[in-house]
């Protein structure tokens, strides 16, 4: 068995610098990655699990799970399963339904909560289209995107400028790192990302579809 092949960042960081990117993390994100009183990894960026209807089909959203439940037996309903998304989704039902996870540290869920969120969870998969069990968040939004005139796209920001970057030990050398990888010299403004959602979400893009755009002054190109 291989051992020691990970060393926990407190060995590398001082720790007032882990301290000050524990300020600048959204929530309990850098606690999330300690374990054992070390620091394993930093939080890079946030998450969470969010809902899409499609209102011209099935009409007003559903606002609890059970009401998830009895939509679909009448309409096309898909829980995001693939990979990692099935225990994401599991988290997200069972603090749904009143039981946080993990609050307790010797044990994950309740016997009752998570019996009650499987069986919930396999009632909607089991009525759901053939082949969305493995499609990802992403591909569930393409599908659902793909069967009427509805558009979903996305916009990639590079490396706009926030307040965010004063947490880096050395927010200058940042900078320079930054324009360093840009094919353009200069850093973007919040005007020209709004530009292209504004062009996303307007009658000129009526036919781009599936799409992510790149605004990053050509990162990938440098």
């Amino acid at each position: 068995m291989v051992t020691g092949c990970l060393r926990p960042l407190d060995d590398l960081f001082t720790p007032a610098e882990l301290a000050r990117w524990g300020v600048g993390s959204i929530g309990p994100t850098m606690r999330s990655y300690a374990m054992d009183g070390r620091q394993w990894a930093l939080p890079l960026d946030a998450a969470t699990q969010v809902a899409a209807t499609r209102t011209d089909l099935v009409g007003e959203p559903p606002g609890t799970w059970d009401e998830v439940r009895r939509l679909a037996r009448r309409a096309p309903v898909a829980l995001s399963l693939a990979g990692p998304h099935a225990f994401l989704t599991f988290a997200s039902v069972a603090l749904a339904v009143g039981e946080e996870p993990a609050a307790d540290p010797d044990q994950l869920i309740g016997d009752d909560t998570g019996l009650a969120v499987l069986d919930l969870m396999a009632d909607i998969d089991a009525l759901a289209p053939p082949g969305t069990r493995e499609l990802n968040p992403i591909g569930l939004l393409e599908l659902m995107a793909g069967t009427a005139e509805i558009r979903v796209n996305c916009v990639s920001p590079g490396a706009f400028p926030t307040a965010a970057e004063e947490i880096h030990e050395d927010p200058d050398a940042y900078r320079r790192h930054v324009l360093d990888h840009q094919a353009l010299k200069r850093r973007g403004r919040p005007e020209e990302l709004a530009s292209v959602v504004s062009f996303l979400t307007g009658p000129d893009a009526s036919f781009v579809t599936g799409q992510c755009v790149e605004a990053n002054g050509g990162w990938v190109m440098a």
